[in-house]
């Protein structure tokens, strides 16, 4: 009984080995979303049928899936008149694409938001 205990007290004496740092894990490197092609506004009707589009501005919010596409958009604020650029705007999200983000090389799902405007018949996205 003796000698366990000295052996317990010898082990409890022996000096440990301070534990070895571990570098903090690096940070991850992120790539944000890049336009390929933006979204282009127009009527989506033929020209003999057309009307010109409201002067305003559309606020769109879309997830860029891995692939690169506009995906679950929903519009944030439409200043036309009677919010006559909703439609246009989100059709023409479908022909849009972009670079996905990354995280450390790998394509991750992630957030966008674009303002669409037109003047009228003329138009210009942000």
């Amino acid at each position: 009984m003796l000698t366990i205990a000295l052996a317990a007290l010898a082990l409890q004496a022996a000096p440990q080995a301070a534990p070895t740092p571990q570098a903090a894990p690096a940070a991850p490197v992120l790539v944000e979303a890049t336009w390929i092609r933006q979204p282009v506004l127009s009527t989506g009707r033929t020209s003999r049928g057309a009307r010109p589009l409201p002067a305003g501005e559309v606020a769109l919010a879309c997830t860029v899936s891995i692939e690169g596409r506009l995906v679950d958009c929903r519009v944030e604020s439409d200043t036309s008149v009677a919010q006559r650029l909703s439609a246009p705007a989100l059709r023409a999200t479908a022909d849009a694409r972009m670079t996905p983000r990354t995280v450390n090389g790998q394509p991750v799902p992630g957030e966008v938001k674009l303002t669409l405007k037109s003047q009228g018949s003329t138009t210009e996205r942000n």
